[in-house]
């Protein structure tokens, strides 16, 4: 296994296969100018008094390294270049890893204890058990080393501080204290970046694996859009058959029937087996199944689920308690995309200082239907950045077989 740090683009024959689902899943860091994200978004920003002009650092799907180096984990540059024509332009560096199994028991042990108690219903055991791996992950992943170290020193320490080739800053405490940051000469890490990288990139090269190599090669693509995702989850639009529900699932866009058959229960739960089945590893699972959906973003949408009798509406929304914030709807959603309405929230929070209870309730904005993670067009479609391209390379296609497969992309110069 590797770590390989490198620059690379898909092939320019290849990009409107790519359009609408990017395979680069990647943070990027740019500044949001008009050219950078559309008139159409940077209007929209700037009338309703949102931050313009910033410049950001996000989690976007890309068609290239946008002219940096990139890292990315062997197995997710494999399907790169295997199954999306990617091209490497330069090599940075490459890091090898060796392969264990030391999470395996803890891994193992947990998983099984989860689906045990979903099959008794003991909900606290199944929610312990899947708190302990996630938490587990996240501590694990994360970087504790500190790469500098910090000193405090007088007026003639100071000085001679800044002579040496580790001297990094230094901050006046008072008349005569400052504090003088060295870099380190050596770093030692105990936490497990390495798999914790390794896990991060192969979730995302499985997404891609599931939705390229099973997805499109077997329903027809343009019967089904990619609405939204995140690392480990997607929103498809599916144009079924009208005269069923929307349990119908994929059944009638499917265009390869043997293949289908062959690969579909590798991924998703087979009806006949138990709970193991429905929890593999690496399994694909039904999280909502709706008629209607308005996304503006992951984790901010709403979802009409009209079997289910009891909540036929779902609405996501992240940073706010929606219990208290009944205005967040579905017509604060449409209002949001028609008109470019900005909905307003509250949050409430108790906070304790000498001795006494305050309650806190904070303003803030609940839908913006502010996206800068793509080039947003006047027609709402999101397109990717393209390393040296500008929003005026894109067009939109005027006849409808080619809008429901997204937007063409200009030939590159």
């Amino acid at each position: 296994m590797f770590v390989a740090e490198v620059k690379g683009h898909i092939d320019e024959e290849y990009i409107n296969d790519f359009i609408d689902f990017p395979p680069l899943i990647r943070k990027y860091k740019y500044k949001a100018l008009e050219s950078v994200i559309g008139k159409y978004m940077h209007e929209h920003q700037n009338k309703n008094g949102l931050t313009i002009d910033q410049e950001e650092y996000k989690l976007t799907s890309l068609l290239s390294t946008m002219g940096q180096f990139m890292s990315f984990y062997s197995y997710y540059l494999w399907f790169l270049i295997d199954d999306c024509h990617f091209i490497i332009d330069e090599v940075k560096s490459v890091m090898t890893i060796s392969k264990h199994l030391g999470f395996a028991p803890f891994e193992k042990h947990f998983s099984q204890q989860h689906i045990q108690a979903k099959l008794e219903k003991n909900k606290g055991l199944e929610q312990y058990s899947k708190i302990s791996m996630n938490s587990s992950y996240g501590s694990d992943g994360m970087n504790q080393e500190h790469f500098s170290q910090i000193k405090i020193c007088d007026n003639n320490e100071t000085f001679r501080a800044h002579l040496k080739d580790i001297f990094k800053a230094d901050r006046k405490l008072n008349k005569n204290i400052y504090a003088v940051e060295f870099e380190k000469q050596k770093f030692n890490c105990n936490t497990c970046i390495q798999v914790a990288f390794a896990i991060l990139d192969c979730s995302k090269y499985w997404v891609m694996n599931f939705y390229y190599n099973f997805l499109c090669r077997c329903l027809d693509q343009n019967r089904f859009h990619y609405v939204y995702g995140d690392t480990d989850s997607m929103m498809l639009a599916v144009a079924g058959d009208p005269n069923q529900d929307y349990t119908q699932g994929f059944s009638a866009i499917v265009s390869d029937k043997q293949f289908y058959d062959e690969n579909f229960y590798k991924f998703f739960h087979d009806p006949s087996k138990d709970v193991y089945d429905e929890k593999k590893l690496l399994g694909v699972a039904y999280e909502h199944c709706g008629s209607s959906l308005i996304a503006l973003a992951p984790k901010n949408y709403w979802l009409f689920e009209d079997l289910d009798k009891k909540n036929p509406e779902t609405v996501k929304l992240k940073g706010l308690n929606l219990k208290s914030n009944p205005q967040i709807n579905k017509q604060a959603y449409e209002e949001n995309i028609k008109n470019g309405t900005v909905v307003k929230g509250k949050n409430m929070s108790l906070r304790q200082r000498a001795g006494e209870m305050s309650q806190i309730e904070v303003l803030k904005n609940g839908i913006t239907g502010c996206h800068t993670k793509m080039v947003t067009l006047p027609n709402q479609c999101c397109c990717p950045f393209i390393y040296q391209l500008t929003v005026e390379s894109y067009k939109i296609a005027n006849d409808f077989a080619t809008s429901l497969r997204s937007l063409k992309c200009q030939q590159l110069q």
